[in-house]
C-alpha cells in the first residue's frame, strides 16, 4: 500500500474520531500488550539478528514496552470519561479536558526500534490520536514482526505502516498534515523536521536529546572495584552502540584515575574483548589518530597497551579541555567498546568541561558514583535529561527519551504529549458586570506573605555561630579583666 493510500486511510480515521472513546482506546491497548506477550519469542530473536544484540537486552526492551503499555492502559478512566461528560452537560466547569492534536508521525530509531516505535504509539493511541509509523529499512526482521503486531492489536483505519524503503514515501508523507511528529532517527533529522514545520507551522514535534552522556566517578565513592565492575559489565561489554545513550567519556576526579583504570585493565583483559575493540578497523586507526593528535603523553601510554579498551588521560597531560576531549570522545564512539578517562580537579571543573562538550545540547542521561550529597551537585548542574546514581541500568540503554516535560524513567511518552488541553468554564447567565475596575476587590488581593519568611531558630550559619562566639569571649574577657581590676585595686587600699 503507497504512502499516500495510509495516510489518507489514517486521516479519514482521525476526521471520524474512530479512537475519541475511552474504552476502545483501552482495547487497543489490551490486544497490543497480549499480542506482544505472545510473540515475545520471536521479538528477542529478531531484535538480536537485526542489531546483534544480547537476548537479555532484548528481553529488556521487551520489558520495558509492556511496562509502559501497562502504565497508559491503568491510567485511562472509562468510568471517569462518562463523569466527566456527565458534569459537563449538567453545566459544571472541568479544567482538565484533553483532546488529541491530530494525526501523529513516529519515525523510530535504528539502534532500538521496535521501543522507539511501540512506546510512542502506545501514547498516541492512549490520547486518541491516528497514527502513522515510518519503519526504516535497516532492521527487517524486526520490522515485519512490528507490522504484524499493529495490524493484529489496531484499527486497521487509525494506525498505518510505511516502509521507507524509498525517498517517494517520506517525501509524500513531509507533504501532508500532522498534529505530532515523534522524530528518533538521525539521519536526516533536520531536514525532516524543516519540511514537517513549513508545512505544519504548528506542528508538536518530539525528539530526543542528542548530547553525549557521560559518567562521574567521585572521590566520595565507597566501592571503587563495584565502580569498575559496572562499567565493565554495562558500557565495555554492551552489545548497544548508541552514542546518545552509551557513555564513552568518564571524568574521575584524579586521585582515583590511576586506581580505576588499572581495575579496568583487569577487568577487561581477555581475548575475546581484546577481539571485540575493533582492533585493526578504520574506526580504531581514527581513534588512535585523534588521541594521538590531542593527548600526546597518553597516546604513548596507549601505545604500550595497543588492545585495551580503556584509554586513560594522564594528569599531567596540559591539553585536557573541552575541545579536545570532545573531539576524542567522537573519534572513541566510533571506534567502539571503549572508554575515555578523564582526570578532573573537582567536581565543578567535570561539570564545567561536560556543559562545554556538549553545548547547547542536552545528553539524555549521566551515571554518578558518588555519595547523595555529589550526586545531587552533579545532576543540579549538569545539562542532562535523568541522572542515574551508582548504577548504569540496562533500560537506560533500550529507551529513548524525548525532550518533554512529562518524559520520565518509566513513562517516557504521555498522553498529555500528544493532546491539547481543552478547559471547559460555564457560568450561569446573568446581566453582563460592570467593566470599571473595582478598586476596592483589588486593593483586598492579597498574598500569604508567610511562605517567604524565615523560620525562626533553625541552624546558624558559620558567621553567626562565629559572631556570637566572639561576642561571648569579649564579655568575658571584659568581665574577668574587671573583676581582676577591682580586686587589685581592694588589695592596693588594704595595705
Amino acid at each position: 500500500m503507497s504512502a499516500s493510500t495510509v495516510y489518507q486511510r489514517v486521516n479519514t480515521a482521525w476526521m471520524e474520531r474512530r479512537l475519541e472513546n475511552v474504552l476502545q482506546r483501552q482495547k487497543e491497548l489490551a490486544n497490543l500488550h497480549t499480542n506482544v506477550k505472545k510473540q515475545s519469542t520471536e521479538l528477542v530473536k529478531a531484535i538480536g539478528q537485526d542489531l546483534h544484540t544480547t537476548p537479555a537486552a532484548a528481553a529488556e526492551e521487551l520489558r520495558l514496552v509492556l511496562d509502559v503499555i501497562k502504565a497508559l492502559y491503568g491510567d485511562l478512566d472509562f468510568p471517569g470519561a462518562l463523569c466527566t461528560e456527565r458534569s459537563i452537560k449538567a453545566g459544571h466547569s472541568i479544567s482538565s479536558n484533553l483532546f488529541a492534536l491530530g494525526p501523529t508521525l513516529i519515525v523510530p530509531a535504528t539502534h532500538c526500534p521496535f521501543s522507539s516505535t511501540m512506546i510512542p504509539l502506545a501514547a498516541a493511541v492512549a490520547a486518541g490520536s491516528a497514527v502513522v509509523v515510518l519503519l526504516e529499512p535497516s532492521t527487517t526482521s524486526t520490522n515485519n514482526l512490528l507490522q504484524k503486531l499493529i495490524l493484529e492489536s489496531f484499527d486497521h483505519e487509525a494506525v498505518g505502516v510505511v516502509l521507507n524503503c524509498q525517498p517517494e514515501p517520506l517525501k509524500d508523507l513531509i507533504s501532508r498534515h500532522f498534529g505530532v511528529a515523534v522524530l528518533q532517527s538521525s539521519d536526516d533529522k533536520e531536514e525532516l523536521k524543516k519540511a514537517l514545520l513549513e508545512v505544519n507551522p504548528s506542528i508538536r514535534i518530539h525528539e530526543p536529546a542528542t548530547g553525549l552522556p557521560a559518567i562521574f566517578v567521585d572521590r566520595t565513592t565507597k566501592d571503587l572495584e563495584n565502580v569498575a565492575a559496572h562499567l565493565h559489565a554495562m558500557v565495555l561489554q554492551s552489545s548497544r552502540s548508541d552514542t546518545s545513550k552509551m557513555p564513552r567519556m568518564c571524568f574521575v576526579d584524579e586521585f582515583l584515575t590511576e586506581e580505576l583504570g588499572s581495575l579496568l585493565e583487569k577487568a577487561t583483559y581477555t581475548a575475546d574483548l581484546q577481539k571485540n575493540t575493533g582492533v585493526g578497523s578504520s574506526g580504531l586507526k581514527e581513534m588512535l589518530k585523534s588521541i594521538k593528535a590531542t593527548f600526546p603523553a597518553s597516546y604513548e601510554q596507549r601505545a604500550k597497551k595497543s588492545n585495551s579498551p580503556v584509554i586513560q588521560i594522564s594528569n599531567t597531560d596540559s591539553s585536557i579541555t573541552a575541545e579536545t576531549v570532545g573531539k576524542a570522545t567522537k573519534a572513541i564512539s566510533a571506534a567502539g567498546k571503549v572508554l575515555l578517562l578523564i582526570p578532573i580537579r573537582s567536581l565543578d571543573h567535570g561539570i564545567d568541561m561536560f556543559n562545554k562538550v556538549n553545548g547547547t545540547r542536552s545528553a539524555q542521561a549521566i551515571y554518578v558514583f558518588a555519595d547523595g550529597k555529589s550526586a545531587f551537585y552533579i545532576g543540579s548542574f549538569t545539562n542532562a535529561q535523568q541522572v542515574f546514581v551508582n548504577d548504569i541500568p540496562l533500560r537506560a540503554s533500550v529507551e529513548v527519551n524525548p525532550s518533554t516535560s512529562g518524559q520520565s524513567y518509566e513513562l517516557p511518552y504521555r498522553p498529555e504529549d500528544f493532546s491539547n488541553n481543552k478547559p471547559i468554564i460555564q457560568t450561569a447567565l446573568s446581566k453582563p458586570c460592570n467593566a470599571a475596575t473595582d478598586r476596592i476587590s483589588l486593593s483586598s488581593h492579597n498574598l500569604n506573605l508567610g511562605k517567604i519568611k524565615q523560620p525562626k531558630g533553625g541552624r546558624m550559619s558559620f558567621f553567626e555561630q562565629g559572631l556570637i562566639l566572639g561576642v561571648a569571649i569579649l564579655l568575658t574577657a571584659t568581665s574577668t579583666a574587671l573583676y581582676l581590676s577591682r580586686k587589685g585595686l581592694h588589695y592596693s587600699q588594704r595595705r
